[in-house]
């Protein structure tokens, strides 16, 4: 008697049993009467052999299939109706669970079913991705979702790859989500795994080149066998990482390495930088013999920066402005000796980032920026540094890293001159004259000419896209610190068109990218743009979209946090007194004295 399946299907059937060859072509759950049931034994030679004598047969009842699979017009309900599997349904799902794994599922669709070809062709656009159209094909839970993909229903889901450049960072949260998942947090964690976050994870967090090619790898690979400090300012560095995003338990664990380093180059270059017992920095200046290589040079200007940058990450300003004075000493003692090399001239450029973080609202004086030259001695310091990775890796340096980085040099430039910018609104907070701030004025109008001459289409082809868009909200950011500053009287949000780009910008860097949204941009001078598009956005929609976005990115640093209080103290001001308010009396008025 011929099995059920085929006799739906108005075919014949050869009452093979468990399986006739119609059903195990199509894949198909061959089903018959069960008062009928016998089982015997199948003849696979046979079985050969009627399908070589049957081909002729399977071709036309194949043609008269897709015949009617074909009828675009009789629309996606008819073919559903007339479907064996949408009518009657596995009950056990387990036919189900093997069309539709991820690996059943090309199965599905190379196989020869009689209804299989021109299959999606038959469909009007869309049709494929709704759910009325799978809910009489699969189990009435199953999403939609997984069957077309993560990418399909949820964009923001997609991690990138280690490509790196504009696929942004490729985190490894397995590791996290296991702990938090099972509430779970190490009271320790060894070197080894340390070393591990930091080159899987760190690497690319905030530079948007390949992670194999970037300065944070050659740190690494260059220092941590000849410089033991390097590494504790590295691990120091990681551990607050894990610790923010709830991995270790507490931050003592980055503490101790933040003092270790500290003793290491006290012990090796007697460089007067110790910590005291209460966890605060004793500067006890320099030697003015101290002579330092350049090696020697290098590996504490970076230990000096990640040190700071894990000052930043817990939100602990009274040690990094320390760190920061410690480090312009240093320069100048160096400066007038000329002993930097271009791999120094890189880092004091980073620590310029730094710097203007600290200075913000009249918070500081910039005096590092002032040391280096402010616009053009940071421009001039980046032409110095040009080419350095490429000359340290030789023949081993990649091609279009190359052509990357030569693309990349104008807007490192531009980068700099903002940061550049910034450092002297700050430091012109409560006393710019009328000749300061046109000079001002001009190095931003400069900027902003330079920034419309950038072709987008090109920056997408030489893979430096992303760092345009970061620079364009750092543009806009400095045109509300300079409006917030030298235009108090200004109604509120007179900027908001600033804010609106940065915004706009800002979603349009994370569709880019494809990174998660709990992660910030790689650039480092994260958030201040939010920051600022929140203070001065007139829609309370875009202000709160601002704010939500700094608050998801607690699980980076301690710095996040307190920037949202700072804004929410603003707003809170704002509406009540419905003008605008000095930025530094509130930023003063956090006992704390943030920094951004």
């Amino acid at each position: 008697m011929s099995c059920l399946t085929c006799t739906h299907r108005k075919l014949a059937c050869d009452e093979l049993r468990p399986r006739c060859a119609p059903c195990r072509r199509s894949h198909l759950k061959c089903r018959y009467d069960p008062s009928t049931i016998s089982f015997q034994i199948q003849n696979e030679t046979e079985s050969v052999k009627a399908r070589s004598s049957g081909c002729s047969k399977r071709k036309r009842q194949k043609s008269v299939g897709v015949a009617g699979a074909g009828r675009s017009e009789r629309g996606a309900e008819e073919w559903a109706s007339k479907s064996p599997v949408a009518e009657e349904p596995e009950p056990h799902g387990e036919a189900l669970e093997h069309v539709w794994s991820s690996a059943g599922q090309a199965t599905f669709w190379n196989a020869g079913m009689p209804w299989g070809d021109n299959f999606i062709e038959a469909y009007p656009p869309g049709l494929l991705a709704s759910s009325q159209f799978w809910q009489g094909i699969t189990d009435a839970s199953m999403d939609p979702g997984i069957l077309l993909g993560d990418d399909f229903s949820e964009p923001s889901r997609i991690v990138g790859s280690d490509l790196g450049i504009e696929t942004g960072t490729d985190p490894c949260p397995e590791f996290e989500d296991r702990t938090q998942a099972e509430g779970q947090q190490l009271e320790n964690i060894p070197d080894h795994l340390l070393a591990q976050h930091y080159t899987r994870n760190l690497t690319a967090l905030y530079s948007s080149k390949d992670r194999g090619w970037n300065y944070y790898t050659y740190f690494y690979n260059r220092f941590s066998n000849t410089h033991t400090f390097v590494l504790s300012a590295l691990y120091s560095w990681t551990s607050a990482h894990l610790f923010f995003s709830e991995t270790l338990k507490s931050l003592d664990h980055a503490l101790k390495y933040y003092e270790r380093c500290l003793n290491q180059i006290s012990l090796c270059h007697n460089i007067g930088v110790t910590s005291s017992p209460d966890g605060s920095l004793e500067i006890n200046g320099f030697s003015q013999d101290v002579q330092l290589s350049g090696d020697e040079l290098d590996a504490i200007f970076i230990s000096l920066y990640f040190l700071a940058s894990t000052d930043l990450l817990a939100a602990r300003p009274r040690e990094l402005r320390k760190l920061l004075r410690v480090t312009t000493a240093l320069i100048e003692l160096q400066k007038s000796r000329d002993q930097r090399d271009g791999l120094s001239f890189e880092i004091c450029n980073w620590f310029c980032f730094l710097d203007a973080r600290a200075s913000a609202f009249g918070m500081g004086s910039c005096s590092m920026i002032t040391v280096l030259g402010g616009e053009e001695g940071l421009v001039k310091a980046t032409k110095i540094s040009r080419g350095f990775l490429r000359n340290e890796y030789k023949m081993l340096y990649p091609a279009d890293m190359i052509q990357r980085d030569q693309a990349h040099m104008p807007l490192n430039e531009l980068v700099l001159r903002l940061i550049a910018i910034f450092g002297e609104i700050s430091r012109h907070f409560n006393d710019a004259d009328a000749e300061i701030i046109k000079g001002i004025r001009v190095s931003l109008d400069n900027v902003r000419e330079t920034l419309q001459g950038i072709d987008e289409s090109d920056s997408r082809k030489n893979r430096v896209l992303s760092t345009l868009l970061t620079t364009r909200a750092m543009f806009h950011a400095v045109e509300i610190y300079y409006s917030r500053t030298f235009l108090p009287s200004a109604p509120l949000y007179a900027a908001n068109a600033d804010a609106t780009a940065i915004i706009a910008t800002t979603d349009k860097l994370y569709r880019l990218l494809k990174i998660p949204t709990k992660d910030p941009p790689p650039t480092k001078f994260w958030p201040i743009p939010l920051v600022m598009a929140s203070i001065e956005a007139s829609d309370p929609i875009y202000r709160d979209w601002a704010l939500r976005k700094i608050i998801d990115y607690k699980i980076s640093g301690e710095v996040y946090l307190r920037s949202v209080k700072f804004v929410q103290q603003v707003h809170q001001l704002e509406e009540e007194c419905g003008v605008r308010q000095h930025l530094g009396e509130i930023m003063e008025g956090l006992a704390e004295q943030l920094v951004l």
